[in-house]
């Protein structure tokens, strides 16, 4: 299945008009046509089945069907301190196709990169959730300062910081975990900070350990991630 992805204040009932990024992709790439079935998600958990109706000057699919798909098991949300754009990608396609719910990217004292290109990250995600057939768009959210991180931490009843090996194997934690909703950090490249991993302590993050070999920050996050659904299955 091909499935694309319309703005939610693209659908109007029984209609649905698509922006003019996947219009080329869907008309200039794939050569769709109309009359042509397609699949659509608007990314708040819809799957639009329909039929083009016009592919010029605007893309207009008229609505058969919608299927309502079911909230993930678990809530995800995967923080990591900036690092690289082509390998923050690889974080943010990688950790769709995982079933991270939200990204969270925050200037800390070793990040050695900061982007503020919100609707840049977005598309990434955008084109992931395709690939992946996800329905539901993870939010990306960037902030300015680790300060601004544990403020955002706050609210989570269950976080895990990846820390070092003297901490417990993630493995250990999470299989005994009964939480739906986690919220996952990482470090950047030059890793957290003493004061940053004592701060996260402070706000009852708990600290574990992704095993002895010392992993990228974009290894971390998807080990991490492989961990969580593993059990959350």
């Amino acid at each position: 299945m091909e499935l694309f992805y319309v703005n939610p204040e693209g659908v109007n009932g029984q209609t649905a008009v698509l922006d003019d990024f996947e219009r080329r992709h869907m008309v200039q790439t794939l050569r769709k046509k109309t009359g042509d079935l397609v699949n659509l998600t608007d990314g708040n958990g819809h799957h639009l089945i329909g039929t083009i109706s016009q592919t010029a000057p605007r893309l207009v699919v008229q609505i058969e069907q919608k299927i309502k798909i079911p909230l993930p098991a678990a809530q995800i949300t995967l923080a990591c301190g900036f690092i690289k754009q082509n390998r923050l990608d690889f974080i943010l396609e990688k950790g769709t196709e995982l079933g991270v719910t939200h990204f969270v990217f925050f200037k800390s004292r070793y990040a050695n990169y900061h982007s503020a290109n919100q609707n840049r990250l977005i598309k990434v995600v955008r084109q992931a959730l395709k690939q992946s057939l996800h329905f539901y768009l993870p939010r990306v959210t960037i902030l300015k300062s680790f300060a601004e991180f544990l403020k955002f931490s706050e609210p989570f009843q269950f976080k895990l910081t990846a820390i070092d090996q003297t901490f417990p194997a993630i493995k250990q934690v999470v299989k005994n975990s009964q939480s739906n909703e986690w919220l996952i950090a990482i470090g950047p490249e030059g890793g957290f900070s003493k004061e940053e991993v004592a701060d996260m302590l402070d706000q009852n993050f708990q600290g574990i350990s992704l095993g002895s070999h010392r992993l990228r920050t974009e290894t971390a996050a998807l080990s991490a991630l492989a961990f969580v659904q593993q059990y959350i299955q």
